[in-house]
């Protein structure tokens, strides 16, 4: 039987573990229902969602330039920076990356031994200025959301470590 009164319950964190076990820590005063450190996961967790529909748009169309490419690297590398993207799956995307890089100049050799150099300029020319237009109105779209949760987020981060370090969670949401 728990000793927490309902009053104190309801100013604690609503997160239940896999396990069946309820979080204890107290709710972020940002956060409607979870305490800062898993706030601070499903931030990252909804921001490494972003970075990756962008790359998925950007990777998306018919034509894959290295340029589309090199674009959806940077991305991978601001969302580790960032911390939105694990490591682990950064080094995977980076590799696969790589292999796309070697595919490129295959697919490169291969069209215009059956087209033409001027016909593979004209089709990357095409790819990239169509993805530059689908680039420019996400980012109308994105940047107002972004820059909105990048504040949040820096004065909820600078207002907790004032406070108090949140204790480790050892399991992760779902």
């Amino acid at each position: 039987m728990s000793t927490i009164r309902s009053k104190d319950r309801a100013s604690l964190c609503t997160f239940t573990f896999a396990d069946g076990r309820r979080c204890r820590s107290p709710r972020c005063s940002s956060h409607p229902h979870l305490c800062y450190s898993l706030a601070l996961k499903q931030s990252q967790a909804s921001a490494g969602v972003a970075i990756g529909n962008r790359i998925l748009n950007r990777l998306s169309g018919s034509d894959l330039s290295a340029c589309d490419l090199t674009n959806a690297l940077g991305q991978i590398f601001s969302g580790v920076a960032q911390g939105s993207i694990k490591r682990k799956t950064a080094g995977t995307l980076a590799y696969l990356g790589q292999t796309m890089v070697n595919s490129i100049q295959l697919a490169q050799a291969e069209y215009i031994n059956a087209f033409s150099t001027n016909q593979w300029r004209n089709t990357i020319y095409s790819s990239v200025t169509s993805a530059q237009q689908n680039s420019n109105e996400d980012a109308d779209d994105e940047s107002d959301a972004e820059e909105s949760d990048v504040a949040e987020g820096n004065a909820e981060a600078s207002a907790e470590t004032e406070e108090s370090p949140e204790p480790a969670v050892t399991t992760s949401p779902k």
